[in-house]
């Protein structure tokens, strides 16, 4: 494969991505492209507050609630996004999370969750 080969691929895929964050989110989300931070899965859900499902459903059933500055500048966006959501047994989280670039791709990173 030619540099050429991997610029069309880029280049697709920017082109696939909705520029609507959160339906970009939801898109990472729904493919399996997220990473929870060791804070939610060593804290979180390690602790039994919540199951890997809880998050997902909550992200994927929710709205963006609060966007604010990554103050990090790790994201794609400069931005972390407050997302509100329900889990499949009804109950209202937020999550906190940023969209990244990893390995030529993005991901949506998860920071929290409460």
């Amino acid at each position: 494969m030619d540099a050429n080969d991997n610029s069309r691929r880029r280049r697709k895929r920017q082109l696939a991505r909705p520029r609507d964050a959160g339906e970009r989110i939801r898109l990472l989300v729904r493919s399996e492209q997220y990473h929870l931070s060791g804070h939610v899965v060593n804290d979180k859900i390690a602790q039994h507050d919540y199951l890997v499902e809880d998050i997902v459903d909550s992200i994927l059933s929710g709205t963006i609630d609060k966007v604010e500055r990554d103050e990090r500048g790790v994201s794609v966006d400069g931005k972390k996004y407050t997302i509100l959501g329900r889990t499949r047994d009804g109950l209202l989280h937020y999550t906190v999370g940023k969209i990244v670039s990893a390995d030529d791709d993005e991901l949506y990173y998860v920071i929290t969750i409460y």
